[in-house]
């Protein structure tokens, strides 16, 4: 599945296209004339399409702090611009919308190319992992789950792209190129406009397949700094066919077993050095139903600022700088 997401590629099912709009909360794509090419499936399924022709795409944050950063990082509190290509990946209902207005048929030997899927991919895989979470989670489970992603190619100026992924607090964002060896750098995000006019505390996780109920720590240091750890976490469904789901753990340490509370293995899936633990379930729990979990793990987590660089990874520049000279010493 992996590698079919990786090598996705343009495919051969095509449908001329007019006139044809595609909304995403603040996220408008308007495909004025051109062709929509359906990209090759992964794990069977249609994920992924190609606009090649004239567009435009309209971006208008809701919030004040993030049009003012979108200012400051595109010159302009606003996205209103030519597209000239643009790429989809989604496991929402865009490829329903599509079928629904148009029609495909096989490609002709002449219709053009566009390297734009790729950029795409290119964002969303970083060597052996899925760099958004929630997309792969859906195509595990084979869930239509909300995620959608676009990367488009403006008539003037950088790439953009724009995310919708409902397992995410602030679900909407704007993307451009990384910087410092990032894949994608985060211009603006905010939650959905549903959810800006409900002024009730809501639970960010709860368009997840499962609900954390509770969960423990029994840690141990041992001689020599040693540290191993045992936890315990119970699990309640939130809807059927949720047969993988992800965690996460430092990627220093590794994991010993994880098994169910009546003592059966868990199958499990990680790559090398890499946080995202994969946990799959068989059979399936129901909606409703709690698993109860004990994960054993072990590793260096405890040394001379060992964890730092991991911790801070994701702050923002300023505050890695006033917390430099603190974060300096033994680390725990």
């Amino acid at each position: 599945m992996f590698d079919g997401l990786r090598h996705m590629t343009q495919g051969e099912r095509v449908a001329p296209i007019r006139n044809v709009t595609l909304r995403r909360d603040a996220i408008v794509f308007h495909l004025e004339d051109g062709n929509l090419f359906l990209a090759t499936p992964v794990a069977g399924r249609t994920i992924g399409a190609v606009f090649a022709g004239r567009g435009s795409v309209s971006f208008i944050p809701p919030l004040a702090i993030e049009r003012a950063e979108v200012q400051r990082v595109l010159r302009d509190s606003v996205v209103d611009a030519p597209i000239s290509a643009a790429a989809f990946v989604f496991t929402d209902s865009t490829l329903a919308e599509f079928e629904r207005q148009l029609s495909f048929g096989p490609r002709p030997t002449a219709s053009p190319r566009t390297d734009v899927l790729g950029d795409a991919i290119d964002r969303l895989v970083d060597g052996r992992r899925v760099v958004q979470p929630t997309l792969i989670t859906a195509l595990l489970n084979g869930d239509t789950n909300g995620f959608f992603y676009a990367h488009v190619k403006r008539e003037h100026g950088e790439d953009l792209m724009f995310m919708v992924d409902p397992d995410d607090d602030e679900q909407v964002s704007l993307l451009r190129g990384g910087r410092e060896g990032q894949k994608v750098q985060t211009v603006a995000e905010f939650r959905r406009a549903e959810d800006l006019k409900d002024t009730t505390t809501t639970d960010p996780a709860r368009g997840q397949a499962f609900k954390l109920v509770a969960y423990g720590i029994e840690a141990t240091i041992a001689k020599g700094l040693g540290f191993s750890a045992v936890t315990t976490t119970r699990l309640t469904a939130r809807r059927p066919g949720a047969s993988w789901a992800r965690f996460s753990l430092f990627s220093e340490l590794d994991v010993d077993s994880v098994r169910e509370e009546a003592g059966r293995a868990v199958s499990i899936y990680r790559t090398k050095k890499n946080s995202d633990l994969w946990l799959r379930f068989d059979p399936a729990p129901r909606p409703g139903d709690t698993l109860a979990l004990r994960v054993a793990y072990h590793g260096d987590l405890i040394g001379y600022t060992s964890i730092v660089e991991e911790i801070t990874r994701q702050w923002p520049g300023w505050l890695k700088v006033q917390t430099a000279t603190s974060l300096d010493q033994w680390l725990f």
